[in-house]
This record gives C-alpha cells, structure tokens and sequence, in this order.
C-alpha cells in the first residue's frame, strides 16, 4: 500500500494536482468504506467536515477520484466463479 501511494504521489506532481499527506488519508479512508459520511470521515481525520467535503469535490473534479464503487462478493451472488473470456 505504501508503494502505491508513493507512486501515486510521483504521478500526481506530474499531472500538476497537488495532493498532501491528508488527501492521501482521506483517500485511504475512502478506498476502505466509500459509504463513510463526511463526518465520520472527518472524525476519523480530525479535520473539519467543511475541509473534507472541500477536498473530495476538489479530488473529483481534478480526476483523483473517478468514482465510488462496491466490491461484490459473487459466491454471496450465486456467481461463484468471475471469468473473461477472449477470442481470436
């Protein structure tokens, strides 16, 4: 994890979008529960719900943060198995 965000940070100076050691927290925060409320993340922070929120529109609009998502569990599903299938 710590590799990842190390990388990221090289290429986020590149893309000139500045992001500090809080972006990457909340960042982090969001990778683990994207359903978080602001104040909760802002709690879980220690920074102001008016920063968080502040920060996040800013990361979506500089395409840190392209979108939020779920990770589903396909056994859970009835879909045990998850394939792609390629033909040439």
């Amino acid at each position: 994890m710590l590799i990842f965000i190390r990388l990221f940070r090289i290429l986020s100076n590149v893309k000139d979008v500045k992001l500090d050691d809080t972006d990457f927290s909340l960042i982090d925060a969001l990778r683990k529960d994207a359903r978080q409320t602001i104040a909760e993340l802002s709690t879980q922070l220690g920074i102001p719900r008016a920063t968080v929120h502040e920060r996040i529109v800013r990361m979506k609009k500089a395409g840190v943060i392209r979108r939020f998502t779920i990770e589903q569990d396909y056994s859970k599903t009835g879909l045990p198995t998850l394939s792609f299938v390629f033909a040439f």
